[in-house]
């Protein structure tokens, strides 16, 4: 209760600015989710595993790291989602062409996970509206 009494009164003495600022981005993520163009996105923002995985597969790429589909199964913490549903999201994802898994050249036994070139397409596109919403003056 203390805490949010904290909140409340934080919020009430927040100067218009900030909350003209969080206005536009709560108002602008609402769009995203509407946005047709964002289906893969949307798809994965649905469930808290798939949105997470989604998060750390582009992370990864972007960063040139490889991502085992082991790694990216151990990523995901236990309270979130068991071993089972994880494997069977990255099994979704690749089979609704959100993600993709390719054999390691370099050792034939792991498999690597990354985004399909629409997924990265799409991430640009949120990223970039979003990023618009983050840097209005």
């Amino acid at each position: 209760m203390i805490l949010f009494i904290n909140i409340q009164l934080y919020l009430e003495l927040m100067d218009e600015k900030l909350k003209q600022g969080m206005s536009l981005y709560t108002h602008g993520l609402f769009d995203t989710f509407l946005n047709d163009k964002l289906k893969n996105i949307n798809y994965c923002r649905t469930e808290v595993t798939r949105k997470l995985m989604l998060l750390k597969v582009v992370e990864y790429y972007c960063t040139n790291k490889k991502l085992s589909n082991e790694n990216l199964i151990n990523l995901i913490p236990d309270n979130i989602s068991s071993r089972s549903h994880r494997i069977n999201c990255i099994n979704d994802l690749c089979d609704k062409k959100i993600l993709k898994k390719e054999q390691d050249p370099e050792d034939k036994r792991v498999s690597l996970i990354s985004p399909t070139t629409l997924t990265l397409n799409e991430f640009v596109q949120y990223f970039e509206s979003v990023s618009a919403i983050v840097t209005q003056p």
